[in-house]
């Protein structure tokens, strides 16, 4: 008994002990991250490149792509009808030209379509592309779904005109359908949208393929738009601006969703001690000035600064938050880069035809059939 009783003393000693290490850590943590940082050089970039981007003009439903589309976008209106929706799924993984050219009633399934095909005209007029960073997290961000649908239609209604060997109309529309997404690409805000805008380039050039072969081949050329013709620039092809509307966003998950102190009636007593423990050890501004250093070394391709293990004292919640999980910019740039080769491609095989058609042109006492030889040599 008195040996129980000895050891039971022990232990509560040790139970204290440890428990006023902990106390006396967290007050030293509590001293250390009294002050926060002043705004650095890397976040002063980034809030520069966020006032660049944004315009003078109010943005609003009427003048702004992403308001529009957050006020105007129905997505049951704005569906592909199933015969169509499937063709172009199955265009997505097999020999689309062939199924295509299988399906006699494309005209009528794509004409069916009229208000999307209105509703992504509508989306293109619209001259200010800036995404305002939303007030609070709640705020859904818009959906581009009726917009690729648009964008399916518009293609789809071009490899019509090719098989119509209408080339005047085929550069029109994806003179049309590029310059918007170009334009986007220019402006993207937004990481989300930036990889939105790649893709949709992606999809442009993979079509143009399909819609180049329903053309004869002395009129490849002749469909070829403006907008193939010019190099994607730095800007275009650059994650800064994308990344400095993540900067943005961040910043307001911090200030609206962490730093707010729980309100629900829901959220239990532990949650609501564990807010109040860990809320003095977050600096917003540290947070903000590291998130910014980050993001920009991601933009260049590089590798973020490493710190060393005793910096985790200060600010440790931000250094936390600014550890999970990043996006695979790597990845990312590499999508970017890949367009400036798709473009290339696609022009250099719509010009090549035609250097080989004249090349190959036969003399005037050529037979007919000596000329359809040699237009399906280089086709």
């Amino acid at each position: 008994m008195p040996l129980l009783i000895k050891l039971s003393k022990v232990s509560a000693k040790a139970l204290v002990a440890v428990m006023a290490t902990v106390v006396a850590f967290y007050i030293v943590l509590l001293l250390l991250n009294l002050n926060d940082q002043a705004p650095s050089a890397a976040a002063g970039t980034m809030q520069q490149l966020q006032l660049s981007a944004k315009p003078v003009v109010e943005q609003t439903a009427v003048n702004n792509v992403y308001l529009y589309l957050a006020e105007h976008d129905a997505p049951a209106k704005y569906q592909l009808a199933e015969p169509l929706a499937a063709l172009m799924r199955q265009c997505d993984i097999a020999d689309c030209h062939t199924m295509l050219l299988a399906q006699p009633e494309l005209a009528q399934l794509v004409a069916q379509h009229q208000a999307v095909s209105d509703f992504y005209q509508q989306v293109r007029s619209l001259p200010f592309l800036y995404h305002p960073i939303p007030a609070d997290a709640a705020q859904a961000l818009p959906s581009f779904h009726s917009v690729f649908n648009g964008q399916r239609l518009l293609l789809l209604q071009a490899w019509l005109a090719a098989q119509r060997q209408d080339a005047a109309e085929v550069k029109q529309l994806l003179e049309q359908d590029l310059q918007f997404w170009r334009a986007l690409l220019l402006k993207n805000n937004l990481l989300l949208y930036k990889i939105v805008s790649a893709a949709a380039i992606k999809k442009h050039f993979k079509f143009a393929a399909y819609i180049k072969q329903q053309l004869a081949p002395e009129q490849a050329s002749a469909m070829l738009p403006s907008a193939w013709l010019s190099a994607f620039t730095e800007q275009e092809l650059s994650l800064q601006l994308a990344v400095a509307g993540e900067w943005a966003y961040g910043n307001m998950i911090t200030d609206t969703l962490i730093l707010k102190a729980p309100q629900s009636s829901n959220i239990s007593f532990s949650e609501q001690l564990e807010w109040y423990l860990l809320t003095p050890l977050l600096q917003p501004q540290a947070t903000s000035n590291q998130r910014a250093a980050q993001l920009l070394a991601y933009a260049n391709g590089d590798a973020p600064d490493t710190k060393p293990w005793y910096s985790w004292f200060y600010n440790p919640v931000g250094k936390i938050l600014n550890s999970v999980a990043q996006p695979d910019y790597e990845r990312y740039r590499a999508l970017l880069t890949e367009l400036e080769s798709l473009r290339q491609q696609a022009t250099t095989e719509a010009t090549t035809v035609q250097t080989g058609l004249h090349r190959l042109a036969p003399t005037h006492d050529a037979t007919p059939e000596h000329r359809q030889a040699l237009a399906s040599a280089v086709h």
